[in-house]
């Protein structure tokens, strides 16, 4: 009958062959067998590894190779209802060794060696050990340490799925918006081990970065002068399954997309999309060139289920440009941008959509230089007669000084109108002036109209009001005043480089004083009249920044975020603020920052890129208003986010 101690040997010579069990329930409970044993294996989980002489297996694994040995020691006893886990961070080798003999020399494959002190009963971690590179054939006595007055410690110990994929990148914790990669990190297989030394702070969220594994625990406390562990189970990374049923005869090639994966579909089947965040996500069934955008909310880290259950709505009617029917260019709006087709020269069309809902479409009759766009709401299929108003606006843009027309000028304008149906509704445009300084405007519905001009070298035009008829002609007139004195700016991007093409726009509260835009050089002649604006800089490869301009000659744009997703956590649309650098932005300063727009879309989805990589806070609301968000009442609710970012946020709108 045998006997279990902590450590049970079954054969004395040093150079016979043993297999070493380690149970996982109390790793520091060992059986030590000889390598051809039968019997005595334990019943419950362990890892195992081979000893025989000055050699030891490379990894916990049965039938790993042998390599020459380290040893390594506690230079002190603990007490027995302490372990030590010697983990050797470049093998993912973990050796453990019961309190009680932890000044004994064990047998470790060589490597970087560090580890910690746990209670026996909890595995929860009382010190650390800092590693150091021990080689084979040495031998290595280490002592371990509390965490220092005023800061923290933290041990990882997490179980790994089998069906894990890959090998996982270093874990991090995220510090007030700061990321604190682990001094030391190894994936071992079944699990992962991490340590970090000198924690400064009170919270923390683990980063976890894998192809299939996700974190699913709360936040950490860190307590400072103690060692905080952090155990259990990475869970697998939800899946998604999309049905697709499509009524129809001829069924098109189809594809699933979700975020950056795109698959075929086929009809009547179910197609599996696996290792996704968990967090909301957007689905689409995409039938060449439409897309059917669906919601699965993945936030509870379960499976979850898309139907698609489709009918092809078959749409048809003519175009007509006054009371005149008239060839055109018809053009929908989807999510990637718009779908074209063409009229006979009649003017009839004929088209399929796919999904019932308000389509905001663009028609641009023949001879007729800008689109007209409205909202046509189609839920079936049918007739859609198209009726384009026979107007005629033209704005001229010219120097105020001179009087000389001004080429390329920007022209923005704003059509309001009022129906029965919606109430009161509008469209804007931005229209490049040709040549002579003429921009032709797309044809107006009768109601009013804005109208405002920009262009380099000048000041900003204030908006004009103009009323609109009936298949009216007019021409508005808009004088620019020159700007006479300006102060040179030389922008950079973080590696010294010329930031030339960076757009610039001035602020003063919600209203836009200026825009240019710097030469190849970098630098742009900034207007003195912006002096104490709020100066919007962003560029394709930089960070976008927003100073209170001072009349400085140079600024240096830094590095840029990657891009960031933001997700309400009801998708339904919001108002988003940014803090950045102390700084709140929000309406067009955000959209502009962002190259974005200043809230999310109708599924609670926000898509931001060149913010700058610096920790941000954002806050997403609904009916609070931007007086309240500016005043910084709010502030305290804000969330934050490090760089890089998770690949999605989560927001809770504050209200």
């Amino acid at each position: 009958m045998i006997s279990f101690f902590t450590l049970l040997v079954l054969a004395a010579r040093v150079d016979e062959c043993h297999a070493v069990y380690a149970l996982l329930r109390d790793p520091e409970t060992q059986i030590v067998l000889p390598c051809e044993a039968k019997a005595g294996l334990p019943r419950d989980p362990y890892r195992t590894w081979i000893e025989r002489g000055d050699m030891i297996s490379r990894q916990q694994r049965e039938g790993a190779e042998l390599v020459a040995a380290a040893r390594i020691a506690l230079d002190q006893l603990i007490a027995k209802d302490k372990g030590v886990r010697f983990i050797n961070f470049s093998e993912g080798f973990v050796r453990p060794v019961a309190g009680d003999q932890a000044a004994i020399l064990v047998r470790i494959p060589p490597g970087r060696i560090g580890g910690a002190i746990v209670e026996r009963k909890t595995g929860d971690a009382v010190a650390l050990i800092r590693a150091v590179d021990v080689a084979a054939g040495t031998v290595a006595r280490r002592s371990a340490e509390g965490a220092p007055k005023g800061r923290s410690g933290v041990y990882l110990e997490m179980a790994l799925p089998k069906e894990k994929k890959g090998v996982l990148e270093k874990f991090a914790l995220s510090i007030d918006g700061h990321l604190r990669l682990a001094d030391e990190f190894v994936d071992a297989g079944s699990r992962v081990y991490a340590l970090w030394f000198d924690v400064d702070g009170r919270s923390a969220s683990l980063i976890v970065r894998g192809a299939n594994v996700r974190y699913a625990g709360r936040d950490i406390v860190l307590r400072p002068g103690k060692i905080t562990s952090i155990r259990g189970e990475l869970p697998l990374k939800p899946s998604l399954d999309v049905t697709v049923n499509v009524v129809a005869s001829n069924v098109p090639a189809m594809f699933v997309d979700v975020g950056e994966r795109r698959v075929p579909a086929k009809n009547h089947e179910t197609t599996r999309i696996e290792s996704l965040d968990a967090a909301p996500v957007r689905v689409f069934l995409e039938i060449p060139p439409w897309k059917i955008a669906r919601i699965a909310d993945l936030s509870d880290g379960r499976d979850a289920l898309v139907g698609y259950d489709i009918t092809p709505i078959e749409v048809s009617g003519v175009v007509h440009y006054g009371n005149d029917r008239s060839k055109a260019k018809i053009g929908f709006m989807d999510h990637d941008g718009w779908i074209d087709i063409e009229t006979d020269d009649d003017g009839a069309y004929h088209t399929v959509l796919w999904s019932p809902r308000d389509y905001v479409t663009r028609v641009l009759p023949s001879g007729v230089s800008s689109p007209f766009i409205q909202l046509v709401r189609i839920d079936e299929s049918g007739t859609y007669d198209l009726d384009v108003p026979r107007s005629r606006y033209v704005v001229r843009v010219r120097n105020a000084a001179t009087g000389t027309p001004i080429a390329s000028a920007s022209v923005q304008m704003e059509n309001t109108w009022t129906t029965e149906e919606r109430g009161k509704e509008n469209v804007g445009l931005k229209i490049s002036a040709d040549d002579k300084g003429e921009a032709v405007l797309p044809p107006l519905r009768p109601g009013t109209i804005s109208v405002l001009a920009e262009a380099k070298g000048f000041q900003r035009s204030k908006p004009q009001q103009e009323s609109v008829n009936n298949d009216a002609e007019r021409t508005i007139e808009i004088a620019l005043d020159p700007i006479t004195e300006t102060t040179s700016l030389k922008l950079t991007l973080g590696d010294g480089s010329p930031a030339d093409g960076a757009e610039l726009m001035a602020t003063n509260n919600d209203d836009v004083i200026w825009r240019g835009s710097s030469d190849r050089d970098g630098s742009v002649d900034v207007p003195r009249s912006a002096l104490g604006a709020l100066l919007l800089i962003r560029h394709p490869r930089g960070g976008s920044i927003a100073r209170v301009w001072d009349g400085r000659e140079s600024l240096q744009l830094p590095a840029a975020a990657p891009a960031i997703t933001i997700q309400t956590d009801d998708m339904h649309a919001a108002q988003l603020s940014v803090i950045i650098d102390g700084m709140r932005m929000s309406g067009i300063r955000l959209a502009f920052l962002a190259s974005s727009t200043a809230g999310t879309d109708r599924d609670g989805l926000w898509n931001a890129r060149n913010l700058p990589c610096a920790p941000l806070r954002l806050i997403a609301w609904k009916k609070v208003g931007p007086v309240a968000i500016a005043s910084g009442a709010y502030d305290a609710l804000a969330t934050a986010v490090p760089c890089p970012s998770p690949n999605r946020i989560v927001l809770r709108p504050i209200d």
